[in-house]
């Protein structure tokens, strides 16, 4: 189940539901994080989290990424520039588990045309530990030794 995935903490069983998540840099080495907004049925509302969402049925982990990534950012990625990184269950859904992946090309804030949220930043390894962020996202990027 893992495909190439890092798994962090158990995962449940069964799976009822499957999200995807891509981890994005800047050239300073930022991450890009989405501020949720407050729109009626959003998961964590005024938290900092990875771009992502729900897998599809009959997607891939990867292609809902890839999907999910261009429609709230308005960026193209291909097949090849994402690598799984790690797999953990989701905090807001019991039966659910987070696919994040890496980005290999760097992103920068022309490149973003923001389409969900209520706004992006790229945020720095001290942002991320003092913002409000989806706890999950936080550990994980708080353990990247790159960051």
């Amino acid at each position: 189940m893992s495909g190439g995935f890092r798994v962090v903490g158990p995962l449940p069983d069964p799976v009822g539901w499957r999200g995807a998540a891509v981890l994005a840099r800047d050239r300073q080495g930022r991450v890009l994080m989405q501020l949720r907004d407050d729109a009626a049925g959003i998961v964590a509302p005024g938290k900092w989290s990875l771009f992502g969402g729900g897998i599809e049925p009959g997607e891939t982990p990867e292609l809902a990424a890839r999907r999910e990534f261009r429609e709230e950012t308005g960026i193209d990625i291909t097949a090849d520039a994402l690598h799984p990184l790690v797999m953990f269950a989701s905090q807001a859904r019991i039966d659910g588990v987070v696919h994040v992946f890496t980005l290999d090309r760097r992103v920068e804030t022309g490149d973003v045309t923001l389409s969900e949220g209520a706004g992006f930043g790229f945020l720095t390894r001290s942002q991320v530990a003092q913002f409000d962020l989806i706890e999950n996202f936080r550990g994980i990027l708080l353990e990247l030794e790159d960051f």
